[in-house]
């Protein structure tokens, strides 16, 4: 290191000169950066720069580690230092270094002048850095991928979130459920939509797909899925409330007609009309 470094008279004009700490931090910088080029470990650093830490810095000058980078910020506001930081250790870089440094000589500044931009990032840096990103690279690449949820699971992940509650969760995709939603696929492309206006339909008349009957029939997923009327008849209302009391009403009148006098109730009704299977 050489015995001394210059400091322009201009210094104490600067926006930052009263503030202590920024000053104490940058002569501290002009006095620690290096007069010449050197190489570090394998890694050059340039004229006007060093190497070091925040902490280092707040051991070397007395401040705490909180002024360091309140300080270090102020100076690259001010566009007098840059920095750039890896995952051992930071680079400051005094802009101007040279015009600060160099003789007062016609070459000293045409030197000073041909500097088009200072910059912190050595080519050391820049090796260090396209390392760590084409390792972020093929640790991506190393993750495997996620599972692509197919189209059958759609079907039972929308129906165990959006059924009744009451009405049996579907737990398994099995061949057989497959081959099913393949068959109704097959007949309907757009199959998907209509079981899940289905589903939303159950709301349209709960107590009947819940099994609150007299006959205890519950709707399940494998009803639905079972072939191409099931699910139309749901959609085109069949098993709405007034759909089933309008057949309760015909049925039981059947009924009272052999048997004059008596009077069927709903839950009745629906028994008779699964013995007359017009259930399915």
């Amino acid at each position: 290191m050489r015995g001394y470094v210059k400091l322009h008279r201009s210094f104490i004009d600067s926006e930052w000169y009263s503030d202590i700490n920024v000053s104490r931090l940058f002569i501290h910088l002009l006095i620690k950066a290096n007069y010449k080029e050197k190489t570090w470990q394998g890694i050059l650093i340039e004229k006007g720069s060093l190497i070091t830490s925040i902490s280092k810095l707040s051991f070397e000058t007395k401040l705490s580690v909180k002024q360091i980078r309140e300080a270090i910020n102020k100076l690259k506001r001010a566009n007098q230092v840059a920095t750039r930081s890896t995952s051992r250790y930071t680079v400051i870089y005094i802009r101007n270094y040279i015009k600060y440094q160099e003789e007062d000589t016609q070459d000293g500044m045409k030197r000073a002048s041909q500097v088009a931009s200072e910059r912190a990032i050595t080519k050391e840096d820049k090796k260090i850095r396209n390392k760590e990103e084409e390792k972020k690279k093929e640790r991506k690449k190393e993750k495997v991928a996620p599972p692509i949820v197919s189209i059958y699971q759609h079907f039972i992940e929308y129906w165990n979130m959006e059924a009744l509650e009451g009405i049996p969760r579907a737990t398994r995709l099995n061949d057989p459920r497959k081959n099913k939603i393949k068959s109704r696929l097959k007949s309907n492309p757009d199959f998907f939509n209509d079981f899940k206006l289905v589903v939303q339909k159950f709301k349209v008349n709960p107590n009947y797909y819940t099994g609150k009957n007299k006959i205890n029939w519950v709707v399940n997923f494998d009803w639905v899925i079972k072939n191409d009327s099931n699910y139309l008849k749901v959609i085109e209302g069949n098993y709405d409330e007034k759909a089933v009391e309008k057949l309760s009403f015909h049925h039981g009148k059947l009924i009272e007609n052999e048997k004059p006098g008596m009077q069927k109730t709903y839950d009745e009704a629906l028994e008779i009309m699964e013995k007359l299977k017009v259930l399915k």
